[in-house]
């Protein structure tokens, strides 16, 4: 499945309307959460970006491409931004000590994009850390086996999200995992 910048706005509309603060580093801890949650318990990332391990933990690469690419937008005439659907929904505001972050100025009508076990997931994560810290999420994901077992600036592999699970279950997600890359590989061959 591609990457769906309007599911990332869905997700982000309902984290700022849980009182979630949208800074770049907070939507990333979030987002890792949520997406090791769902890809735990029903075998598929929300987003199917690419996590990287970063300074601050893992980070999903695409997501924050699309955001520091809002916050801060470098034109080019004639050629369309992939974070322009952001305008719509979106301003650029500051947080309290200065930082940039996202601030919903429009909410959808409907979500229209998300699964039922997308928002259970994001529900999920809300409900465990949603008034944790910026601080804390960033110890929580530090001290998981993706930042653990992976180099900083490095790719993080979707099969470190499994850490502790049963075999047979690690199994059959990374069996659902290669048929989705497989998929996207073919549609991607049809599509020139």
């Amino acid at each position: 499945m591609p990457y769906n910048v309007q599911k990332l706005i869905e997700i982000l509309e309902i984290l700022a309307k849980n009182g979630q603060e949208l800074t770049k580093l907070r939507i990333t801890k979030l987002l890792y959460l949520i997406d090791k949650y769902h890809l735990r318990r029903f075998g598929r990332s929300v987003l199917n970006d690419r996590y990287y391990r970063l300074q601050f933990g893992p980070v999903p690469s695409l997501t924050l491409n699309i955001i520091d690419n809002f916050l801060c937008p470098i034109k080019f005439p004639g050629i369309k931004r992939f974070d322009e659907p952001f305008d719509e929904f979106f301003d650029r505001a500051k947080d309290r000590r200065g930082f940039d972050k996202l601030k919903l100025k429009k909410e959808k009508e409907k979500s229209v994009w998300l699964s039922e076990s997308e928002i259970e997931a994001i529900n999920y994560v809300l409900s465990k850390v949603g008034s944790s810290t910026t601080s804390r999420l960033v110890d929580i994901c530090h001290k998981e086996k993706t930042c653990q077992a992976t180099p900083e600036n490095s790719p993080i592999k979707y099969e470190l999200f499994l850490d502790g699970l049963p075999e047979d279950r690690k199994r059959v997600i990374m069996g659902l995992l290669k048929i989705e890359e497989e998929s996207a590989q073919v549609v991607s061959e049809l599509s020139r």
